[in-house]
């Protein structure tokens, strides 16, 4: 019995070093959707102004939230990237059963997210330095300091929504991988659930989880999804298996 352990660790392990080290495209993905949202936030994403007979004033209101919401983009690709059947023949071209498959695509997800969350919140150190300086050759700039504990809190935060959305990814590409019924379903469940009566539904699921102000509370909250939706995706993923 620990034998078996063992050597599942292992194959587990290689299959994580076998998909790093084939993941260069995976960052410079990552470079590319970052830089964009990078540009994007040197726009303002809101203002205003007004003034009298011999004064005027306006104001421009600057955010980094885009960088985040390119980070998401940025996850739901590569997340299902590990559901391709190519991806899957490359697999087990490696010792390697559908458990150890689905540990090793749980840790790269792990790492992924957590890649990408720690990015999402060090770009923000340079938006801020040219909001700051040289921004400010048009007028005053007023940056709102945040504290370390922010930062960090905000990390986690960015890296739980990853691991969340990844999840979700990894569920709906792996219903693209199954037959072509299953995918026509899949189109059609998520207009339903999208774009008829029932999002209010959808929404209000997706407030649960989003609007939650206290961080453990989300993390149990987003944890617990991503596991589900996870889970689903692997379940999928051993019944092509039985097909093919």
């Amino acid at each position: 019995m620990m034998s078996t352990a063992a050597n599942t660790n292992t194959m587990t392990w290689n299959l994580v070093r076998m998909k790093l080290a084939s993941s260069g495209y995976v960052l410079w993905q990552l470079m590319f959707l970052q830089g964009l949202g990078f540009l994007f936030s040197l726009n303002p994403n809101a203002g205003g102004g007004g003034g009298m007979q011999f004064m005027s004033y306006s104001f421009s209101s600057y955010s980094g939230t885009i960088v985040f919401f390119f980070t998401v983009i940025w996850m739901m690709i590569v997340t299902g990237g590990l559901t391709l059947k190519r991806v899957q023949t490359g697999v087990f071209s490696f010792p390697a059963t559908r458990d150890t498959e689905a540990w090793s695509n749980g840790i790269i997800m792990l790492i992924y997210s957590f890649i990408g969350a720690l990015t999402a919140i060090l770009i923000q150190f340079p938006l801020i330095l040219i909001h700051r300086f040289v921004m400010a050759t048009d007028g005053i700039v007023i940056v709102e300091e945040a504290t370390l504990a922010a930062y960090l809190s905000g990390f986690i935060g960015t890296w739980l929504y990853l691991l969340l959305t990844g999840s979700l990814a990894y569920l709906i590409w792996t219903l693209f991988q199954q037959h072509v019924f299953i995918r026509i379903g899949t189109v059609a469940a998520l207009a339903i659930l999208l774009f008829t009566p029932v999002n209010s539904v959808t929404g209000s699921v997706f407030l649960w989880i989003a609007e939650e102000n206290v961080l453990t509370v989300f993390a149990v909250k987003a944890l617990l999804v991503s596991v589900v939706f996870y889970v689903s995706g692997f379940l999928l993923m051993r019944r092509m298996e039985v097909i093919r």
